[in-house]
């Protein structure tokens, strides 16, 4: 009987860890959205660089992405790479013809709950701003 009890309350303290450890490895990654606050469809390019000179463009562009973004909506991309320092770049189309904005921020994380995602919203005007 106690070997059963013994068992049970392992299995209960595995599975518990199982669960952190998946917590842990999500939180450890980076999601993207775009939210589109016009009445066109937007189509915005994003690519995430690591920063540093010495590697070559393709070595440094670590994830490239082509969001198609309705009309007053958005759209999301969970843990599309790890949390680190990188270097943001992005374009955005209205009707995937006419760039309107074209840019790059640096994104440095922090231990922050709010900063396992970046977003961008984009204005009336076609402007993108991130969050």
């Amino acid at each position: 009987m106690r070997r059963r009890q013994a068992l049970l309350a392992m299995t209960g303290v595995l599975t518990s860890l199982t669960g952190c450890s998946m917590l842990s490895s999500r939180s450890g990654t980076l999601d993207l959205s775009v939210f589109n606050h016009d009445d066109s469809p937007y189509t915005v390019y994003v690519e995430l660089v690591r920063p540093g000179g010495d590697r070559s463009r393709s070595e440094a562009v670590v994830y490239d992405a082509r969001f198609e973004v309705p009309a007053d909506d958005g759209e999301t991309r969970e843990a599309v790479v790890e949390k680190q320092a990188y270097i943001a770049r992005y374009d955005a189309y209205e009707d995937d013809t006419f760039r309107t904005d074209q840019d790059h921020f640096h994104y440095y994380p922090t231990d922050g709950a709010d900063d396992d995602f970046v977003a961008f919203d984009i204005d009336g005007e076609g402007t993108l701003t991130h969050r």
